[in-house]
């Protein structure tokens, strides 16, 4: 009597990210064993950012396989196992980004926009880059100041994460507001 050669085989798919953790767990093998036989394999990838995630089967070493009451038949099957990968490829879905305008009074000091950007995002690091001219940009918004009112701009935002296809774009505006000043000479009353 010869062994039966078995291998289970880890399902693997592609799936759109969601921000949510997504698995498979399907594997091939069992149609191979012995009619009323069934083994003890387990198998799941799993994962939620945009990557490849190499499933995790029963090794070959610790699979059981058993008959309808219970026997342990294992010494009759030759048994390989291999995972499968899940790969969770970008979202379609739009990435946002805001930031709110920020205004300061002419004080002689430079100012730089001091809010916070904010982004719809489910999972992942988002990068924010801002920019007084759309060719150089840089991460750090306290970078780009303003001294005079004639130095007020329009930043310009743009976000990306590497779950998402889109690169989101917004502006803001950072505004030196003139200051007000009244000069009024001074009264008085003398005597001739």
């Amino acid at each position: 009597i010869t062994a039966i050669e078995v291998k289970f085989v880890g399902a693997s798919d592609s799936k759109e990210y969601t921000g949510a953790e997504q698995s498979i767990t399907t594997y091939t093998g069992e149609d191979s064993l012995v009619s009323g036989q069934s083994s003890n394999v387990s198998y799941i990838a799993k994962g939620t950012d945009v990557g490849e995630y190499t499933g995790t089967i029963t090794a070959a070493d610790e699979i059981k396989i058993t008959d309808g009451a219970g026997t342990d038949v294992t010494a009759n099957y030759t048994i390989s196992s291999e995972p499968g990968k899940l790969t969770i490829t970008k979202t379609d879905e739009q990435l946002t980004v805001t930031l709110a305008d920020d205004e300061y009074p002419y004080d002689g000091q430079p100012h730089s926009n001091a809010k916070t950007p904010v982004t719809n995002e489910k999972s992942g690091t988002t990068t924010v880059e801002y920019s007084k001219d759309g060719e150089t940009w840089t991460t750090d918004l306290s970078s780009l100041t303003a001294t005079n009112v004639a130095d007020s701009f329009t930043i310009q935002v743009r976000a990306t994460n590497p779950n998402y296809k889109n690169t989101a774009t917004t502006t803001a505006k950072l505004t030196i507001t003139a200051i007000e000043v009244k000069f009024v000479g001074a009264s008085d009353s003398k005597e001739y």
